[in-house]
Order: C-alpha cells, then sequence, then structure tokens
C-alpha cells in the first residue's frame, strides 16, 4: 500500500512569545484523538512518502530523463511508480486512461489516479529503468515504489 504523510501537528518557532511546552502538548494531544475517530475508507493504496523530510522509508537521488536532471524519490512503502504531469507534459509523454484507483494520504484527503504513461525510460545512476507510471505527483518529479527495487535483483 502506497502512503503520503505530511507533519500535521504546528510547530514553534524557538523564539520569544513561543506557546508553551503545555499548550503544544495539548495540540497533539488534541490531534491524535482527532486521528483516532477518523472511520476508515476503503482505498486501493496508500502513499507512505512523507512530504517536506525525509523518513527512514525515502531516498530523494538525482536521475536523468531524456538527459535531462529530475528528483526521484525512492520509497520502499508505496507499491507503484508515479510521476508529475508537468514532467510528462514537459517531455511530450503519450498521456492515456487507465482503470481509476484511490491513494489515501495522511492528512485523509483521497487522491484520484485515473492517468498513466506507459514505458517511460529513465536513467539513475547508470541504471536503466522502463516501466509505466500513474500520474499525477506532486513534490517530486518521479517516486520509484517497491516494485521498482525488486525488479533490481540482488544489489552489492
Amino acid at each position: 500500500m502506497l502512503t503520503l504523510r505530511r507533519n500535521m501537528v504546528p510547530r514553534p518557532s524557538l523564539q520569544e512569545g513561543m506557546p508553551s511546552s503545555d499548550w503544544i502538548e495539548e495540540e497533539v494531544h488534541k490531534h491524535k484523538e482527532e486521528v483516532m475517530e477518523e472511520e476508515p475508507q476503503p482505498i486501493d493504496c496508500m502513499l507512505h512518502a512523507l512530504v517536506g523530510y525525509g523518513n527512514l522509508q525515502t531516498m530523494k537521488v538525482r536521475g536523468l530523463f531524456k538527459q535531462q536532471p529530475i528528483t526521484i524519490l525512492i520509497d520502499t512503502g508505496s507499491t507503484n511508480k508515479f510521476m508529475n504531469n508537468k514532467v510528462a507534459t514537459w517531455m511530450v509523454l503519450h498521456i492515456e486512461g487507465c482503470s481509476r484507483f484511490d491513494v489515501k494520504v495522511a492528512d485523509s484527503q483521497i487522491l484520484k489516479y485515473d492517468l498513466r504513461c506507459l514505458r517511460v525510460k529513465l536513467i539513475l545512476q547508470d541504471q536503466e529503468i522502463v516501466d509505466d507510471f500513474f500520474l499525477p505527483l506532486d513534490d517530486y518529479d518521479v517516486l520509484l515504489g517497491i516494485e521498482w527495487l525488486t525488479m533490481l535483483g540482488d544489489i552489492s
């Protein structure tokens, strides 16, 4: 499953007039209660990528697409591959419809995917990748999930 998490608890800066630690703890507690009260919704997949900062399941790397540099997020918690639709348009890729599926992000928003680009060729550290990518993706040019990692075989 794929899940996109966003930092949902505001973090005040360290300066005069900063809220007390009691206030922060109360806000965190309220946030936890809100999350626990949400009812689970049926989804087809989730995206584990964090927006704005990294986590242990993700790694950001540089790659090439048609000799142009791109930012690739490798996410071991994701099952599919996604591409930013601006990149697909800029590189004049053929975009086609596909069976719709939903992706739930950490702020409970559900994103709907029904577009893809077939047989896209990327270069990642001298490794050629040719695969299908779903659209759209925000924040990164390309996201590669665990499915892509399994295609690599043994890594030494």
